[in-house]
């Protein structure tokens, strides 16, 4: 019989995909004897519960990078893994085309350079829910890209560091604390770095479109969550006298209104003089 809109919907265990499970995770699930969400799935989470390997070639597979054809999958350890570094930059830039090394995002940017090369324009989507690790994802890649593109010296060219201390002065003025993520980035942008194909594809400049902030956040936040860091490391700072902030985070609307503003494990005063540095490094002053 026909069901109405208010009627339950009733499968079978039958007719249910059950979850799959992989005694051998591997990095291109393209390689798994089934592909479906359940293998997928299962493959993911013995990947992130093995040992991640302290060198590039020292294990089949990166613990928290998977993938699906061209779609690179990462996981959020909440830890620091052994996996970047110019070790990790160095095996995948001269990684083999028929040897290549396990799923990683320096993989992908590796991949995006080398299209450049051979058919110009490229583009990177970075996408995930709250706390997937986008940001540590982007940081990484621009890191990456910035050092196997840098100029050589002596050469015109793109500063390489200040391109990748730029994503400080952006989470700084863009990341907050809120309640699934200590440093969620409040805002989406679009972010195009430059190469110069008559010097080798030497990166060139960097700027970023669109950039659109949650404003909202500004004057309201909710409880358990902050506003943008850069209030709270600002009145940690030796600095706060020189713009008439004499009290705590607890002390002004825009800043106690979450509750609690300290956030467990990090320094606003260090991350304050890290930013300051930065931004000199940038140009600024």
């Amino acid at each position: 019989g026909s069901s109405t809109q208010s009627e339950p919907l009733i499968a079978s265990a039958a007719s249910l995909l059950s979850r799959h499970h992989v005694s051998a995770p591997v990095g291109e699930m393209d390689h798994l004897p089934e592909l479906h969400v359940a293998s997928v799935l299962s493959n993911v989470e013995s990947l992130f519960h093995q040992e991640q390997p302290s060198h590039p070639r020292s294990g089949k597979c990166n613990a928290i990078y998977s993938s699906v054809g061209p779609v690179l999958i990462a996981m959020n350890p909440f830890a620091d893994l052994p996996l970047y570094g110019s070790e990790w930059v160095e095996a995948y830039r001269t990684a083999d085309v028929g040897d290549p090394l396990p799923p990683h995002c320096y993989r992908t940017a590796a991949e995006a350079y080398q299209g450049l090369r051979r058919r110009g324009h490229q583009a990177v989507v970075i996408c995930g829910e709250s706390g997937a690790g986008k940001t540590v994802t982007n940081r990484k890649m621009l890191e990456y890209l910035c050092a196997v593109a840098a100029p050589k010296s002596g050469q015109s060219g793109a500063n390489p560091r200040a391109i990748t201390n730029s994503n400080v002065l952006l989470e700084a003025f863009g990341n907050a604390k809120t309640m699934r993520n200590d440093n969620s980035s409040r805002f989406g942008k679009l972010t195009k770095l430059h190469f110069n194909p008559s010097a080798n594809f030497e990166v060139s400049s960097c700027d970023v479109d669109h950039y659109l902030l949650e404003r909202s956040r500004i004057v309201g936040q909710a409880g358990g969550e902050r506003n943008y860091h850069i209030f709270y490391q600002l009145l940690k700072s030796d600095r706060a006298k020189e713009f008439g902030l004499t009290g705590s985070a607890q002390t002004y609307w825009y800043t106690l209104q979450g509750g609690n503003c300290e956030i467990p494990g990090v320094d606003d005063k260090a991350d304050f003089e890290e930013l300051c540095d930065c931004m000199k490094s940038a140009g600024m002053s």
